[in-house]
């Protein structure tokens, strides 16, 4: 089997065009070496007849893991926890006001645990009460001394 150059192939074009258009001003045979420039790949036959094999024969099965598969189990698991200690964090965070925000794992939970989601919903719509008095009390402390002066 040969590939070629198709580099090489275009500059030999390039080059026969520029001899043709510049009334032989070019030699042939500079473009003649260029053509012949060509990359070749030679394949053992057992690599042709595995390419010839049909890939249905292949087998299908996953090797197994080493360990039988502890490490990765160990590691899902810890993953695992990860991610609860996040969403826990995240809502311990929204429960006091002190959160910056929440992660993915802690809104992909909100979005599939209905009871969870009510919850930070109310106790977002708390904290924006709790501000608004807070604001309220501090404009009436400021008026009341303005008054009383």
């Amino acid at each position: 089997m040969q590939v070629n150059n198709t580099y090489a192939t275009h500059q030999a074009n390039h080059q026969q065009h520029v001899s043709a258009s510049n009334n032989g001003a070019k030699p042939a045979s500079q473009a003649q070496a260029t053509l012949n420039a060509q990359d070749t790949v030679t394949l053992s036959p057992q690599a042709m007849a595995m390419s010839r094999k049909d890939n249905a024969t292949l087998p299908g099965t996953l090797p197994s893991l080493p360990n039988n598969g502890d490490k990765v189990e160990g590691y899902v698991d810890f993953k695992k926890a990860q991610m609860q200690y996040q969403v826990a964090s995240d809502l311990a965070g929204v429960a006091t006001g002190n959160g910056n925000g929440i992660s993915a794992p802690t809104a992909y939970y909100l979005n599939n645990n209905d009871e969870a989601r009510s919850a930070v919903v109310n106790q977002q719509a708390q904290q924006q009460n709790v501000a608004a008095m807070q604001a309220y009390a501090a404009a009436s402390d400021n008026a009341q001394q303005w008054y009383e002066e």
